[in-house]
């Protein structure tokens, strides 16, 4: 695919935690410094602070998975444009209502595609309203469907204006901790994931979280080869 398309003039937005914008694999396709609404930093790019916020006994164990997430979206759309928006902390807990606020800073920077690497076990009303206006302004969002590997595919995933991405393994069998049921919309490869780590590592993370961009790259590739593309007829392709 990319002999002909790359995902060159469309941006997509990524929220999740804190993300590398200096990252020689990705720094050239980042659409600046990115934006930090949690701690209200002037950058995307935050150091992990050391402290296990939720109490799980895990420290900043999710601070690199932004950088993870950015670097799957480059490796399937090479020349697309990544806004970096941190709506997650290092743990990898957020608020609705950031999140909400994340959805509406993308469609207004211009985003075309959106992606949502996490997933929650309620439903929240002001990320609805907050989707409802991706939908309005065009934007496909995209959205791990949960780790739960049961019948059950998690918010925001399963609402009907979200595409929802299941993992799949090497044998395009279903991954056993990936949530499926009718909402899915695609699959993709979602264990062991080889991305970017940090500033200049490279590690192997697996989930749905790592399905979605890959979706989100080919969202972009579509884009490019369609400009004129509705949601809708995107969301159908």
């Amino acid at each position: 695919a990319h002999t002909r398309y790359t995902g060159d003039g469309v941006t997509v937005a990524i929220l999740d935690t804190a993300q590398s914008v200096s990252n020689p694999l990705t720094s050239s396709s980042m659409a600046g410094p990115g934006v930090d609404l949690v701690g209200g930093g002037s950058t995307a790019e935050i150091p992990a602070n050391g402290i296990d916020d939720d109490g799980d006994g895990l420290i900043d164990e999710c601070v690199q998975h932004g950088t993870h997430v950015a670097g799957l979206v480059h490796l399937a759309a090479p020349n697309a444009r990544i806004l970096a928006i941190r709506v997650l902390e290092e743990d990898g807990k957020g608020e609705s209502f950031t999140i909400a606020k994340g959805i509406l800073r993308a469609i207004r920077a211009g985003a075309k595609v959106i992606n949502l690497s996490f997933s929650m076990q309620h439903d929240s009303r002001v990320i609805e309203r907050a989707l409802e206006d991706a939908v309005a302004a065009g934007v496909v969002v995209i959205a791990a469907a949960g780790n739960g590997g049961l019948a059950c595919v998690e918010f925001p995933a399963y609402r009907p204006e979200v595409l929802a991405v299941a993992s799949v393994d090497d044998t395009l069998v279903r991954s056993d901790f990936s949530s499926y049921g009718v909402e899915i919309g695609l699959s993709a490869p979602g264990r062991n994931a080889l991305s970017t780590f940090g500033g200049a590592a490279w590690a192997r993370w697996t989930g749905t979280s790592f399905a979605a961009p890959l979706v989100a790259g080919g969202a972009a590739l579509l884009f490019e080869k369609y400009p004129g593309l509705t949601q809708a007829q995107a969301m159908n392709a």
